[in-house]
């Protein structure tokens, strides 16, 4: 793989800061989390998987508490 790529050519830098600012946002109840959700979709598919669309419900429902609480199951893993 390149350089801070995994095996699957996922950006894990880039992964780590939006995962990062993913869960600063949705702590805050900032709307901006769906922008930035949907703006980094392939990277958030990578990691979150089959939770991905469950992920993007909870954010575009505002149930922020919900996307906070499956992100962090995640970044668990």
């Amino acid at each position: 793989p390149a350089l801070g790529e995994d095996g699957n050519g996922v950006d894990t830098e880039r992964l780590k800061q939006v995962l990062a600012q993913l869960e600063t946002l949705l702590a805050e109840n900032n709307t901006r989390a769906g922008s930035l959700a949907r703006d980094s979709a392939d990277l958030l598919q990578a990691k979150l998987g089959r939770r991905h669309a469950d992920f993007i419900r909870q954010i575009n429902t505002f149930d922020y508490e919900d996307a906070l609480r499956t992100l962090r199951e995640m970044l668990k893993k």
